[in-house]
C-alpha cells in the first residue's frame, strides 16, 4: 500500500514497479514482501548514475567496473543474493559517491 500513489516516493514507487520482486504466500498471492537481487540492484544504480551523473555506455560500464561489487558487498552483507527493497535509497547513494575509494 505505502508507495502506491502521487502522494508516496516517486523513487521508492519506481524501484518497486519496474525493478523488484515480490514474494509470494503458499497460495502463489503476492505477500508484500519486495525485494531486489543482484542484478536488479544493479538496474537500479545503473539508472541512478544515469539520471544523476549523467553516466552512459562504456563511461557507465567503466564506473559499474570500479564500484559495484563493493556496493553490493556492502548491502548484501549475508551473501543471500538479495536485499530489501527498502535498501534502494541507500544503495543508489552509496554507489554515486564519489568516496568509494576509501572502502
Amino acid at each position: 500500500a505505502n508507495f502506491a500513489s502521487n502522494d508516496d516516493d516517486l523513487f521508492m514507487r519506481s524501484v518497486i514497479q519496474d525493478f523488484s520482486t515480490e514474494g509470494e504466500n503458499g497460495d502463489g498471492t503476492g505477500n508484500g514482501v519486495f525485494t531486489l537481487n543482484e542484478a536488479q540492484a544493479k538496474a537500479v544504480g545503473s539508472a541512478v548514475l544515469s539520471t544523476k551523473k549523467g553516466l552512459a555506455g562504456e563511461e557507465l560500464a567503466e564506473y559499474l567496473g570500479n564500484y559495484w561489487a563493493k556496493t553490493w558487498r556492502h548491502y548484501d552483507v549475508n551473501q543471500s543474493g538479495s536485499i530489501p527493497v527498502l535498501y534502494a535509497p541507500s544503495l543508489a547513494r552509496f554507489l554515486a559517491n564519489d568516496q568509494q575509494l576509501m572502502l
